[in-house]
């Protein structure tokens, strides 16, 4: 693997309004996103695995100021020999993307690396070269801006609609690139141009760009290359409206009125689109994946996904298995589980120190640690956040309950949202 030395790269360590009811600021009490576990392991180990796999040599992690203690006392635990390599970052109270794109410019000129890579804490990366690949084009185009884009058939999850996960999220894009230069010179969330189903190139950006191609089946999973100058000559950065990179500076940045300021950021600047390509068999149950795990629904899928790359420890010898238990070839059970007689878990994510009871079927569903499991239960499709208690005979599909609730006994219920407030529920549905 290519060493990659002069990338520094930020990982952005969100909220998580998206993992909602698993993820709730309302609660000091829960993990924050970045320690919301997938295939038991916090989400934002995997992201560090790829950098250091990659061979970064200096990773940012940025979190607010109420994860800060939590987040970087277990990474100085699952890193404990990476010294000055990896730090954690405490953002602003109320700061965006774009704050955190400042503050690292403005300490830019003490660093070393020539080229910041930002990445969210819930991107989750095993695909040859991608990283080494994006990065070369970045430094042999001398671009301004790199940005990684998918094609949503690699990593969307579909609902009981057939919508995208992504369309929902608004991470799904249109996006026009000039077939000569290969510059990004349309940029649109399709939810912002599905209402009339128009899209609408400026004349000026025509002239300039006689052969656009428009790629309606693209995701953009907020990983940028930047280079540092970038983070200095870019005015739009400066403006003390904007918040969000994605959402605000890069559509005004690719996208700029004919009035606009802007109009000499994007004359001066060079934006390129990097677009992963499927394996040569175009397989999508290959070993590759490049996905997020910022809903729940796309929660579900990455611990699936990663669950399958356990081969001998997918239990543990701290567990105890009763008679006729089973735990499916791509399932995975947590440290000092106990699982019992005839309970069966298929393709499911359990986290330690469970306790399920006699006769559980656990289908398609994630787990969390310390939950009680009663007799009879049977969950599909579910996300269980950690210390829940399901009591017997409870049969749930499709839902999601929130930490530290209980399930009364003989309940039976389909796509519900349990333990967790209906107003937020609603704010971040």
């Amino acid at each position: 693997m290519k060493a990659n030395g002069d990338l520094h790269a930020v990982v952005l360590a969100g909220p998580g309004h998206r993992l909602y009811p698993l993820v709730d600021e309302s609660h000091t009490t829960q993990v924050p996103k970045a320690l919301l576990p997938i295939a038991n392991r916090p989400m934002v180990c995997w992201t560090i695995d790829w950098l250091l796999l990659n061979q970064v040599q200096a990773i940012t992690v940025v979190v607010d100021s109420r994860s800060f203690s939590k987040v970087n006392h277990a990474l100085m635990r699952a890193f404990p020999g990476l010294g000055g390599q990896l730090s954690v970052h405490m953002m602003g109270e109320h700061q965006g993307t774009v704050g955190v794109l400042l503050d690292l410019g403005e300490k830019a000129s003490a660093k070393e690396q020539t080229n910041f890579l930002f990445v969210p804490c819930d991107l989750c990366v095993r695909w040859d070269g991608l990283l080494s690949q994006m990065a070369d084009m970045h430094r042999i185009s001398k671009a301004d801006l790199t940005c990684l884009f998918v094609p949503d058939n690699l990593l969307s999850c579909k609902a009981d609609d057939d919508s995208s996960d992504a369309d929902d999220r608004g991470d799904s894009v249109i996006v026009g690139i000039d077939d000569r230069t290969n510059q990004l010179v349309y940029y649109a969330a399709k939810a912002d141009v599905e209402g009339d189903n128009v899209v609408t190139l400026r004349t000026g950006t025509m002239l300039k760009h006689p052969q656009v191609s428009l790629r309606l089946d693209l995701v953009d999973v907020h990983c940028y290359i930047t280079s540092r100058d970038f983070l200095t000559k870019c005015a739009l950065l400066r403006r003390p409206e904007l918040f969000s990179f994605r959402e605000e500076v890069l559509p005004a940045l690719v996208n700029p009125s004919s009035s606009s300021k802007t109009s000499l950021d994007q004359q001066s600047l060079r934006i390129q689109p990097f677009i992963l390509k499927p394996n040569e068999s175009g397989d999508r149950q290959s070993d590759d994946y490049c996905l997020r795990a910022n809903s729940i629904c796309s929660y579900l899928l990455a611990n699936r996904t990663l669950a399958k790359q356990f081969n001998d420890t997918r239990v543990p010898g701290t567990c105890e298995l009763g008679a006729k238990a089973q735990v499916g070839q791509y399932s995975l059970v947590g440290e000092h589980c106990r699982i019992g007689e005839r309970t069966i878990v298929k393709r499911s994510v359990v986290g330690p120190h469970a306790n399920i009871g006699t006769n559980v079927k656990i289908t398609n569903s994630v787990v969390l640690d310390q939950c009680v499991i009663e007799d009879n239960v049977k969950l599909d499709g579910c996300v269980v956040g950690s210390k829940v208690v399901i009591k017997e005979k409870v049969s749930l599909k499709g839902c999601e309950v929130a930490s530290q609730f209980t399930v009364e006994a003989g309940m039976s219920i389909k796509g519900e949202v349990l333990g967790a407030s209906r107003e937020l529920q609603e704010m971040f549905d």
